[in-house]
């Protein structure tokens, strides 16, 4: 009877175990994940926008003006989230009481802190842009576009494949 209490206190434990790493720290994570993921298309609308106002014959520069303004502010909140993201992974690692998932979340983080220089190029790239079309130098424009449609691609599959590893790491 004492071998079946001890084990099952423990089994119970790990349960436990499990069901607090996975409320307090995945959960939190994948839902920061999935927030910078819509702030960022939201962002791209924003950018699309901007660049289609650039091709008329007339450039309504207030247009652009407010479109510029909810792009940035998009990419604030992207920001803003990165940074409670990569709080959420640190403190994970630290508090995390089952080894697995203080192993899974560190073999995320580098992945994740390489993602977010990716997305800071991929803002500083849309700039440029928006600064080319500015002047008025579309030929030059539409080739950066190129490299930027490139860039978002990459950027939207890294981040929809670490999403799918936490969803995959919760389901199990």
């Amino acid at each position: 009877m004492l071998g079946i209490s001890i084990y099952s206190f423990y089994k119970t434990k790990a349960v436990k175990d499990e069901v607090v790493d996975e409320n307090a720290w995945i959960v939190p994570l994948t839902t920061s994940i999935g927030i910078i993921d819509i702030h960022s298309l939201e962002q791209e609308i924003h950018l699309q926008r901007i660049f289609r106002l650039y091709e008329r014959e007339i450039i309504d520069k207030e247009s652009i003006k407010y479109e510029l303004l909810l792009f940035k502010e998009k990419q604030q909140l992207i920001n803003k989230e990165f940074l409670n993201s990569e709080q959420l992974m640190s403190q994970a690692v630290k508090k995390m009481k089952l080894v697995e998932n203080i192993i899974f979340i560190a073999k995320l983080s580098p992945s994740w802190k390489n993602i977010d220089e990716q997305r800071q190029q991929y803002y500083e790239h849309a700039l440029k842009i928006i600064e080319t079309l500015d002047k008025r130098k579309l030929e030059a424009a539409r080739v950066l576009e190129d490299q930027l449609d490139t860039e978002e691609v990459q950027l939207h599959k890294r981040v929809s494949n670490l999403y799918e590893q936490l969803v995959q790491f919760n389901k199990q």
